[in-house]
């Protein structure tokens, strides 16, 4: 005799990957009808959504970003988060700070030259976490200098890392007793 632990008896937990992959295309699908309607019918639709990863629901939250902002927080393609990043005043206010976020965790540094250029023209909440973002990965950069620049290997080398030169405002960081610009 078998016991069911599970809060909702007779439904089991454990679904295939066909079966998965076929209820996320069906969602999809769901999502590129809204879209082309315009219209979000489900108000649950954008909140389950949250929590997909595909590249079909990426290119339908690209066509319209604006509508589709409650649905934008856990997954973002680079393709994407570069369309949120320049289309970021089309998404509603109040979902934009998640989306910065996403973007920022998406694209690293190359999202911060784009966030840096909207900061006066955003809201005071927006520019606040555009610069805390800005100032998050120029400090893991400066950092991961002091590591390479002490002889010690980096444990925590960073993605965004294109170049061995030291971050670009933080060189001047004393570190200690010494100006880490002065190697």
């Amino acid at each position: 005799m078998s016991v069911n632990n599970s809060p909702c008896p007779g439904i089991t937990t454990r679904a295939s990957s066909v079966a998965i992959k076929s209820n996320v295309a069906r969602v999809a699908g769901t999502a590129a009808a809204s879209t082309a309607r315009g219209k979000i019918t489900s108000e649950e639709l954008p909140h389950a959504l949250r929590h997909v990863a595909s590249d079909g629901l990426a290119a339908v939250f690209a066509r319209a970003p604006g509508l589709w902002g409650d649905a934008l927080e856990c997954f973002a393609s680079p393709p994407l988060a570069r369309v949120l990043a320049v289309s970021i005043e089309d998404i509603p206010p109040q979902h934009r700070v998640r989306v910065l976020r996403l973007v920022a965790a998406t694209l690293g540094e190359e999202a911060i030259p784009v966030m840096l250029a909207r900061v006066p023209r955003a809201a005071v909440g927006e520019q606040l976490e555009m610069l805390f973002l800005a100032v998050a990965f120029e400090l893991f950069d400066a950092a991961e200098n002091v590591w390479h620049n002490w002889g010690a290997y980096c444990a925590l080398s960073s993605p965004w890392r294109k170049t061995t030169e030291i971050s670009r405002q933080f060189c001047n960081f004393l570190v200690n007793g010494r100006i880490s610009g002065s190697y």
